[in-house]
């Protein structure tokens, strides 16, 4: 009785970390759908798209565990960026983000959420 109360129970949450993945790969397919948060205007300015970058932010509140800690630094990069975009744009400054994240480990963590979003959802994050 032990034993079968054991199986349904990782049986359980195999499933619904199935479907959790699930979720999280369709609402990265909607987000990439959306937009960037930086959308080129017709005058060729880039204006930050606010509704964007809150989506990104929800997407890293219920990222996978193998990407959590990746997509919550692009997250909070992305954030650093438009609150730079803001400030050149209400000053006119030539403010410049704090650089909290080095070059190198914004990309590792863009390389780590592209080969799971490719492995696992089959969606290309760079195209």
């Amino acid at each position: 009785m032990l034993a079968v109360a054991l199986v349904a129970l990782v049986v359980g949450v195999g499933c619904r970390s199935d479907d959790t993945v699930a979720r999280f790969c369709d609402d990265l397919a909607a987000m990439q759908a959306a937009g960037p948060i930086f959308p080129a205007r017709a005058d060729g300015a880039r204006e930050p798209d606010l509704a964007a970058l809150d989506r990104l932010r929800s997407l890293a509140e219920r990222a996978p565990d193998e990407i959590e800690e990746s997509l919550q630094i692009l997250a909070e990069h992305a954030e650093e960026l438009v609150q730079t975009a803001q400030t050149r744009t209400e000053s006119g400054s030539s403010f410049s983000p704090s650089g909290r994240w080095s070059r190198s480990v914004v990309e590792s963590a863009q390389t780590a959420v592209s080969q799971y979003a490719a492995a696992t959802c089959d969606i290309d994050l760079a195209g």
